[in-house]
């Protein structure tokens, strides 16, 4: 048992940094059979001015927990990519698994954002994703997940922010406010998938509590891409209670499957 543990993570790419063909870890944490009491995780994950290609990977603030406890805690993760060009490659921010393990009386704020970014050729963005499977537990607990893209060119990419991906878990008396923007003159194209906010529950799982989804889409253009925001995928024999909001003004689309907060 650890207490009254502090634990900060700054990661930061910036300023004129290339990463070519290669593998790139900050803040990668793993837990296992232990539990965490009355304990701060801060979170703050920078990439800015960076040029990320051929077939790259980056992982900043990776949580895993295996048969693990956090109680009575908070966990904030903050994720910025901004003024970069990505190609070919893989980038990860602020992804929790939990695997047998549990959240009690805690709270998780999640802030993504995706600022200027020039994307092409096959990547994938993973900001604020949260798996819980395996028997894991979450009560009494709050997921705050804040999701937004400003003036950016997404091509050939995916890009998934604060996914909720529950299978085989039980959700006991939490609150989830997920809040998704897509503003200011970005463009999604050339077979993108753009992902935010996504809640996936499979075998059997239940949500009958507090769930606020609210998804934004302002002046964007969409072109031969796939946009789920807000979007809920349940399996047949599992059930949610989910309040939606959507605005969609200013925007275009063409040959474009889109979600925007439904189900």
């Amino acid at each position: 048992m650890v207490g009254n543990l502090i634990l900060t993570e700054e990661n930061s790419i910036s300023r004129g940094s290339y990463i070519e063909d290669s593998t790139v870890e900050q803040g990668v944490l793993e837990v296992r059979n232990s539990t965490l009491l009355d304990s701060e995780f801060d979170f703050d994950n920078k990439i800015d001015k960076v040029d990320i290609s051929e077939e790259s990977i980056v992982k900043q603030a990776v949580l895993s927990l295996n048969g693990s406890t956090i109680q009575n805690s908070n966990l904030s993760l903050n994720n910025t990519i901004s003024n970069s060009t990505i190609g070919r490659s893989s980038i990860d921010q602020s992804v929790i698994v939990l695997n047998n393990s549990e959240i009690t009386d805690s709270n998780i704020t999640t802030n993504n954002l995706i600022n200027k970014l020039t994307t092409g050729g096959s990547n994938t963005i993973r900001q604020g994703s949260l798996t819980i499977n395996n028997n894991s537990t979450v009560s009494k607990s709050s997921l705050t997940l804040n999701n937004r893209i400003d003036d950016t060119y997404l091509s050939d990419s995916s890009i998934e922010q604060a996914e909720l991906i529950m299978d085989n878990a039980f959700i006991s008396d939490a609150t989830i406010q997920n809040t998704n923007k897509v503003i200011n003159d970005s463009h999604v194209s050339r077979g993108s998938f753009l992902i935010q906010g996504r809640i996936e529950l499979s075998n059997g799982m239940t949500l009958s509590h507090n769930i606020t989804l609210s998804s934004t889409a302002d002046n964007v253009t969409l072109k031969n891409s796939t946009v789920v925001m807000c979007g809920v995928s349940m399996s047949s024999d599992s059930t949610a209670d989910i309040s939606k909001t959507c605005t969609n003004d200013r925007s275009e689309y063409t040959n474009v499957n889109i979600t925007i907060a439904g189900s």
